[in-house]
């Protein structure tokens, strides 16, 4: 259970989703069934569902670094995973069926350089970096299998590509066996039975848990494994079995930031705390012209998962914001109920992700609510209202910001951030066709359409907290 002094990186556990309503929504709750279904998880079945997948994390992690350590003396693996994504972050919607974590790992007596990475053009690309052995002579002498795998090239640069398909693929295969009998023994003692299997999903490993009980609230629809037709859903769910993802990524540390506790803005220079920040395997298989060839396996993601947290611990603390987090909750549940419907071709629904609403929620935690003292949101409705005129000016603009990069803003809510030193910002729309984003754009009405009478429409808005995100958009290049 978290402590009061327990956010972001001092926290690893699951969190219940947020949902709150304000004073006179009281109503809302069967508005928002009627427009797109139940959005909550019963608590209960949450509850179970957790720490159910804490068992099997046990046993994985446990058999993962026996593994490890057998075949590949020197790498060490963390014994606990740190958990982020959604389910940590309480913005998980509808099913508890989707837990992400990151594995630490380092190997022992490397030292290492980071330099930025930059595409064809010579221009900085935000996010990314590449990792270069100092003492890379040393570490080859002292573990063989580190030449025997390749996982580091000529120029003494650690290869992520290598890490994830030869090193990493290789403990878990060679793993799995081990902990499906350890699962067994598991199956024995609580009535149900588990199954392991993985999958590679680009720089991510997918393991997927089976069950066999009836344990509620998991359910057997998700979004990239496989989406049953509705008569082979019925046809498992029959049978009693279950099924539930764990995605996780390898990780190494690469700096515990110091910065201000942010709960309350006014004193953040009265204690400070850490935020760990790691890098995350982000080679690139597939053709990209802007990426230097030399460079795509060789790239890792400075990931923000960190930060994230803290933002979002903070803001369940806070009325306002836990106004915008049930908002958030609630789009993101029109889109994935929307991306479940085989008749739907709604291209707003393919282009939003989830981590693209987060990006979103955190402009709207600053611009609505930063300082506290003197913003405030009255409630869901106003909230979802600002939260779709962002998104539609997003859309228009063609660009969507990344949070973390080139954001002026950052310093407000994360004073002292590693990331607020970047001036290169980063469209998250980048990589989508113009055809996808006109067709999202189109999508809007259908949007409005669906959550008519859940949101503030646009003129009963701030218009200036509205142009402080235009602004941010007029900013970033093309």
């Amino acid at each position: 259970m978290a402590k009061h002094g327990d956010i972001g990186s001092r926290l690893n556990e699951w969190r219940p989703p947020v949902y709150e309503l304000g004073p006179s929504e009281s109503d809302m709750t069967q508005q928002i069934k009627a427009a797109i279904g139940e959005i909550n998880i019963a608590e209960d079945g949450w509850m179970k569902t957790c720490g159910t997948i804490d068992k099997v994390l046990g046993v994985v992690i446990s058999q993962f670094t026996k593994v490890a350590s057998s075949l590949y003396p020197g790498l060490i693996i963390q014994d606990e995973a740190i958990r982020q994504g959604s389910s940590r972050e309480g913005l998980k919607v509808r099913y508890a069926n989707e837990y992400d974590f990151m594995l630490p790992f380092t190997i022992e007596g490397v030292h290492l350089v980071h330099y930025d990475v930059y595409d064809c053009h010579g221009r900085i690309l935000p996010g990314l970096l590449k990792m270069k052995v100092q003492n890379d002579h040393e570490i080859r002498g002292t573990y063989p299998w580190i030449n025997e795998l390749g996982i580091i090239d000529a120029s003494g640069m650690l290869d992520s590509g290598k890490i994830q398909k030869t090193l990493f693929t290789k403990i878990l295969d060679r793993s799995l066996n081990k902990i499906n009998e350890q699962l067994d023994g598991e199956s024995k003692r609580t009535g149900y039975r588990y199954r392991v299997t993985r999958s590679i999903n680009s720089t991510n490993f997918k393991l997927t848990v089976q069950f066999e009980g009836s344990i509620r609230e998991v359910h057997d629809a998700f979004q990239g494994l496989k989406l049953f037709i509705p008569e082979s859903f019925s046809r498992l769910q029959s049978s009693g079995i279950s099924t539930s993802d764990i995605d996780f990524v390898p990780g190494m540390l690469i700096g515990r930031d110091v910065i201000p506790n942010p709960y309350c803005v006014k004193e953040y220079h009265l204690e400070t705390m850490v935020c760990e920040r790691y890098a995350v395997m982000k080679w690139i298989n597939k053709k990209n012209t802007n990426i230097k060839e030399a460079d795509k396996s060789l790239l890792w993601r400075n990931s923000s998962a960190g930060y994230e947290k803290h933002i979002l611990d903070v803001a369940r603390r806070n009325p306002s914001q836990r106004y915008i987090l049930t908002a958030c909750r609630i789009l993101k549940a029109y889109i994935t109920n929307e991306k479940f419907d085989w008749y739907c071709n709604d291209q707003l629904v393919v282009l939003m992700k989830s981590y693209y609403l987060k990006m979103l929620c955190f402009y709207y935690i600053i611009f609505l609510t930063v300082p506290n003292s003197a913003n405030r949101v009255s409630g869901v409705k106003e909230a979802l209202g600002y939260m779709i005129v962002f998104l539609e000016k997003s859309l228009n603009a063609g660009y969507l910001p990344h949070f973390f990069h080139g954001n002026p803003w950052l310093s407000v809510i994360l004073p002292g951030c590693y990331f607020e030193e970047e001036s290169e910002k980063y469209n998250l729309f980048s990589e989508a066709s113009g055809s996808t984003i006109q067709q999202a754009r189109l999508s809007i009405k259908r949007l409005k359409e669906r959550l008519q009478g859940l949101f503030l429409s646009e003129q009963y808005l701030d218009q200036e907290k509205i142009k402080m995100f235009t602004d941010i958009l007029s900013q970033v290049k093309k």
